[in-house]
């Protein structure tokens, strides 16, 4: 089957995946797009309805494989797109155990050595305090690392709500509750294809 321009495309839940796919078809001239969801935007069952999320910068060697292909793109968009730019703060990243054996069992610190040779050690009380203030005791043993390029932390709810008004804005269609409840999918007995949705009020 040939995708057009004005093909109907069905998107099942309106999360972090579903929003940014939806919008991302739009951007690519897609006119026919309909999200569904049991419940609205942000929607209580998507992981992405959260006050915050950690972002830290992809880490590899040679040429990327297709989660850090995509991890880049979404770095990208947060340091770019004004539907998501606003929600990423890049307050940097800090690693940290309470002693230098746990930090270096860590093959996040592994990676980061190799990868990331210009992160922080963090080695006393006043170096983590620099960071976090909040830290007021005596750490003892404590090391950790601070990453300061594009690391931080994102709103995510908040950016679910930012791109659902961008999708909304560019005439994605949405239907949520029971109608937008898809619990059922109809195939064609040949191809295997998806014929029809189904929701849980039982609307094809």
């Amino acid at each position: 089957m040939t995708l057009e321009k004005h093909s109907k495309i069905f998107i099942i839940g309106t999360g972090t995946f579903g929003l940014s796919t939806a919008l991302s078809l739009t951007r690519q001239g897609y006119t026919n797009i309909t999200c569904f969801d049991r419940d609205s935007v942000p929607s209580n069952f998507s992981a992405g309805n959260d006050s915050n999320k950690i972002f830290d910068s992809p880490q590899y060697i040679g040429e990327p494989d297709l989660p850090t292909r995509i991890r880049l793109e979404a770095k990208h968009d947060w340091l770019n797109d004004e539907v998501y730019k606003p929600y990423f703060h890049p307050v940097g990243y800090l690693n940290a155990a309470m002693s230098e054996k746990v930090l270096n069992e860590s093959s996040d610190v592994t990676n980061l050595k190799l990868l990331k040779p210009d992160a922080e050690l963090l080695d006393t009380p006043e170096k983590f305090r620099k960071y976090l203030k909040v830290f007021t005791g005596e750490l003892p043993g404590w090391v950790g690392y601070y990453m300061h390029d594009d690391e931080g932390w994102v709103h995510a709810r908040d950016s679910l709500i930012s791109a659902y008004n961008a999708c909304l804005k560019a005439g994605v269609q949405f239907v949520f509750g029971d109608d937008g409840y898809i619990n059922k999918f109809e195939f064609d007995s040949n191809t295997n294809d998806v014929t029809a949705i189904v929701s849980k009020s039982g609307r094809l």
